[in-house]
């Protein structure tokens, strides 16, 4: 666990459009960044954001084979 409590539903595109931070997540891009959403930028990913240390603990785990 990252220590984050998960909560997955669909969001209203004002929400995305006004998030601190979004990310898709799947099996071929594992955790990735949105940076744009319609004509909308949604910024760089800082270091100490939560798609950074969630890529990173993904990767992590599928190097040691978990």
């Amino acid at each position: 666990s990252a220590g984050l409590r998960v909560h997955e539903r669909d969001l209203l595109p004002t929400e995305l459009l006004t998030a601190d931070e979004a990310f898709l997540t799947s099996t071929a891009s594992e955790v990735l960044p949105i940076r744009r959403a319609e004509s909308a930028d949604l910024g760089t990913v800082r270091p100490d954001s939560i798609t950074r240390a969630l890529a990173a603990r993904y990767r992590e785990r599928v190097l040691a084979g978990s």
